[in-house]
């Protein structure tokens, strides 16, 4: 039985998440929150994210979001995950630092446009590490 069949509302219910997480860390984190009863909406670039390859590993860290597909090097997919950043509450990413920088979407201008909007960045070294630009996958990082 789920709390809402049991008539509790999940602790997360009526938070919004944006994930804009890729490959294991990002999207399990965000799984992780929308279990415990927040929507969350998956930002993925328009060829769709790298671990669909994965096929029933994605499925089971993405079938209970809302999907967009946009564009994140092109200013009308950047002005899309702004609008979407303005109605969430957190925001999850993973991409190496400067990542997202380089897509016009830096975490300071994003928490200076929504100054309400928790960031969780997530990286297999840290973003002050000597090794802060080297990839890493895992799902507990």
């Amino acid at each position: 039985m789920t709390q809402e069949s049991e008539g509790r509302r999940p602790p997360l219910a009526g938070v919004r998440v944006l994930d804009m997480g890729i490959h294991r860390a990002g999207p399990h984190c965000s799984l992780l929150l929308a279990r415990l009863g927040a929507e969350v909406i998956k930002v993925e670039t328009i060829h769709g994210e790298q671990a669909r390859k994965d096929g029933v590993k994605w499925s089971e860290e993405n079938n209970t979001k809302k999907s967009i597909a946009v564009d994140l090097r092109n200013p009308e997919g950047q002005a899309i995950v702004r609008k979407l950043a303005r109605n969430a509450d957190i925001l999850v990413q993973n991409f190496r630092p400067g990542v997202m920088a380089a897509m016009n979407l830096a975490i300071e201008d994003l928490v200076r446009e929504c100054p309400r909007l928790i960031i969780v960045s997530v990286s297999a070294y840290g973003a002050n590490s000597s090794l802060r630009d080297l990839p890493g996958f895992d799902g507990i990082m």
